[in-house]
């Protein structure tokens, strides 16, 4: 990663405004713990007016690490406002507007990226608990039966499916998928 970080900062030396340069070098930063390096790189690199959501995108992951979520949230949104199918850009803005109490702009963007990439079993399963959340329980299991369908050894989504069964009374299916869930991985007992 210091070789990266040192390859970027080359590249800029002889092109200071290369977008990518910037970003690659706010990454390296960021990933070695040098917050106030990623800061200058991505400031240069937004503050152009910049068109690169990858950008945007890393500003969010920075301004999230610093538990600064609104500044994250609005990082994200420049991102998608970009690049619309930016999925991961998408899934994080959701998860904080999720712990933001909004659950109808989480569940809007859960389902725009599920309309793009269907199979994206990670978006899929916090949709489910979304609307979980929502009391919207029939509506969260068909999305965790779909994450189960994708990925069978999903624990968090055969749980949240049990209780759901169970308070729909369907306490044999409940049991199945817990039988399930400890046959798969015993040391899941607690």
């Amino acid at each position: 990663v210091t070789q990266a970080l040192t390859e970027y900062e080359s590249l800029l030396t002889t092109h200071p405004n290369d977008a990518a340069s910037l970003v690659g070098a706010a990454v390296a930063s960021i990933e070695l713990l040098q917050a106030d390096k990623a800061e200058k790189y991505l400031k240069l690199a937004t503050d152009q007016g910049s068109s690169d959501p990858h950008a945007w995108f890393t500003l969010g992951r920075l301004r999230e690490a610093q538990a600064k979520t609104d500044e994250a949230a609005e990082a994200y949104q420049n991102a998608l406002s970009i690049k619309p199918d930016y999925h991961e850009a998408a899934l994080k803005l959701a998860i904080i507007k999720r712990q933001q109490g909004e659950p109808e702009t989480a569940e809007k963007l859960y389902r725009t990226i599920l309309y793009h990439t269907p199979r994206y079993s990670l978006a899929r399963y916090n949709l489910g608990v979304v609307l979980a959340a929502m009391d919207r329980d029939s509506e969260a299991a068909v999305e965790y039966v779909q994450v189960l369908e994708q990925d069978p050894d999903n624990q968090k989504a055969r749980l949240n499916l049990a209780v759901i069964r169970r308070a729909q009374g369907r306490l044999q299916e409940a049991k199945t998928l817990l039988e399930n869930g400890l046959a798969q991985d015993p040391s899941n007992v607690s």
